[in-house]
């Protein structure tokens, strides 16, 4: 066990349908915080403090089909957090499990919780959803009683825990992408682009360096080894690897374009400016929050600006993508089980 193992596990008892939406966007956007919400009618007995599971602690999601407990993924515990119905939405979307906030205000409210009720999240960090080859089913001996809680903690010392753990470890291990820092898989999207670019990469960081006057478009930073090249559209084909399909962004800056946090869209004048999302204007971030409306420099010659129909794809597509489901369904057409 590394370092960062603790003591006992967490394990979370999940519904089929928030299995499903956390499997989709995985696979299509990567690693994100996940967010393992209950209303107090459903947590029944809620972690005390002293049980509270340290930061890093593995996190297990078991769900429950025809009586049989399946292990269907995991991550690794951040925090515990109370928060709206509405603002579990806002900063979590469709990775607290439904499709629409109509959805899950609706699930929320039939659990017991008024739209003004505050739920318990339990927050997790580098998700690693199964698909169906790496879902595994709990052995008889070993089911787990939810009936006082749907949050356990298991000892891992116990030699049926340490099944769980050694079992989820290496079906995690044939999933996640080893190049990543963070030991996470980063999405088709990302993998797509990556086998796509990898070879003109470093010639369209030259042409963009120069059209960009080695400069950020948003920021106005020089600083060499913190500039990169953000895609716009995901490069699928050599459509996508021209400079209309780039823009030079300081790197903190290109994660969050990448990400959804911010995007590019061109006003009523032509002019491309940058929209932050609710997720920072919420959190009233100052130092991302103030380039909400800036308008971006752009090469001199017109016809290197970003393509409008890109900026369209990302705006609709990769801005806020945690409230979104994403660009295609990759849900099961299978019966949701309950949440419980």
């Amino acid at each position: 066990m590394s370092e960062l193992d603790k003591k006992n596990i967490l394990v979370c008892k999940v519904s089929y349908n928030w299995y499903q939406v956390l499997k989709s966007h995985y696979i299509s956007n990567g690693s994100s915080a996940t967010n393992c919400w209950y209303t107090k009618d459903e947590e029944i007995e809620p972690l005390s403090e002293d049980r509270m599971p340290d930061p890093g602690t593995l996190t297990l999601f078991v769900v429950e089909v025809d009586g049989v407990q399946k292990v269907v993924g995991g991550a690794f515990f951040l925090t515990h957090w109370q928060a709206s119905v509405k603002k579990c939405w806002d900063n979590f979307g469709v990775c607290s499990g439904y499709i629409t906030y109509e959805d899950f205000s609706k699930r929320a409210q039939d659990c017991g919780a008024s739209l003004g009720d505050l739920l318990s999240c339990y927050v997790c960090y580098g998700p690693f959803i199964f698909m169906k080859n790496n879902i595994f089913d709990l052995p008889d001996s070993f089911q787990l009683d939810f009936s006082k809680s749907l949050l356990l903690t298991l000892d891992e010392n116990d030699p049926l825990t340490a099944f769980l753990v050694t079992v989820s470890m290496q079906r995690r291990a044939s999933q996640i992408d080893a190049a990543t820092s963070e030991g996470s898989w980063r999405g088709i999207y990302y993998i797509a682009s990556l086998r796509q670019g990898a070879e003109d990469a470093a010639i369209l960081k030259t042409k963009i360096l120069n059209l960009y006057n080695f400069k950020c478009a948003i920021s106005g930073c020089r600083l060499g080894p913190t500039l990169s090249v953000a895609h716009i559209k995901t490069m699928y084909d050599d459509r996508y690897t021209e400079p209309q399909n780039a823009i030079l962004m300081r790197s903190d800056l290109h994660k969050l374009f990448a990400k959804g946090y911010i995007t590019i869209f061109y006003d009523d004048n032509g002019d491309c400016r940058v929209r932050v999302s609710r997720k920072i204007l919420l959190n009233l971030d100052p130092e991302y929050s103030k380039f909400e409306g800036a308008k971006l420099e752009l090469p001199n010659d017109k016809k290197y600006w970003p393509n409008p129909e890109y900026l369209e794809w990302h705006n609709r597509i990769r801005f806020e993508n945690w409230l979104k489901y994403g660009e295609f369904s990759l849900i099961d057409h299978l019966p949701m089980h309950p949440h419980h």
